[in-house]
Formats: C-alpha cells, structure tokens, sequence
C-alpha cells in the first residue's frame, strides 16, 4: 500500500481556489509560454485552463499570468512575478508536506499493515 495527499487551497468561505490541477496547468504555462500549448499538454480545452486561471487570480485577488495576443509569433503567456513566486511556494509547500506525509506513513501505519501482510503471507 501507499498514502497519498490531495492539497488545495480554498477561500474562507469554502470556494476552491488552487489545487492540483492548476499547479499543474502554472507550471505548464511557465514551461510551455502558451495556455493553449499547457492545455493540450494536460488534455484541457483552453477554455477550462482559461477559467482555472481566472478563478485562481479571483481568488487571490492577483494576476498569476500576463498575456501578450498573438501577432506573427502567436501569442505568449508569462507567469507574473507573483504567479512565479506562488508557484515556487506551492512547489516547496507540495514536497515538505509529501515528505511529511511519507514519513508518517513510514512511521505508523506501515508497521501495521506490514504485520497484517504478513498473517496473510503465513496461512
């Protein structure tokens, strides 16, 4: 067996506002520089990563991304020094509680079961 997590952030009043999903779309973005390429990458319409980003910046009540419209290059999308800054604050926020989580996991349910596997193993 393994543990896993599932972090989100929601507003006061119970609203999601940043999760997964869109810590995955963020750092496609700040890969790819495009939210249409991000959304293809993760199998998304544009319009669900445009409204993932917009729902987001509302909820934090500040830009995450800037938008340049296309032009002969196509358009470009950049992370806001904010969306960079929040997104390397999730990244790090993301691994110390995985880390956290493995530990416990680790430290006291894996004993446990491991016992039990191995009852199983020995009839």
């Amino acid at each position: 067996m393994k543990s896993g997590m599932k972090l989100f952030l929601n507003s006061d009043n119970g609203e999601a506002v940043f999760g997964s999903g869109k810590w995955k779309l963020l750092a496609a973005i700040d890969e790819l520089g495009s939210i249409q390429k991000a959304a293809e990458s993760l199998d998304r319409s544009y319009r669900k990563a445009w409204g993932d980003i917009k729902s987001a910046e509302s909820g934090f009540g500040k830009k995450l991304v800037v938008t340049v419209r296309g032009g002969r290059s196509g358009g470009e999308t950049k992370l806001t020094e904010f969306g960079k800054q929040f997104l390397n604050a999730w990244n790090s926020y993301y691994l110390s509680v995985d880390q956290y989580v493995k530990n416990a996991y680790n430290e006291n349910l894996s004993p446990v079961l491991n016992t039990i596997k191995n009852r199983v193993d020995n009839t």
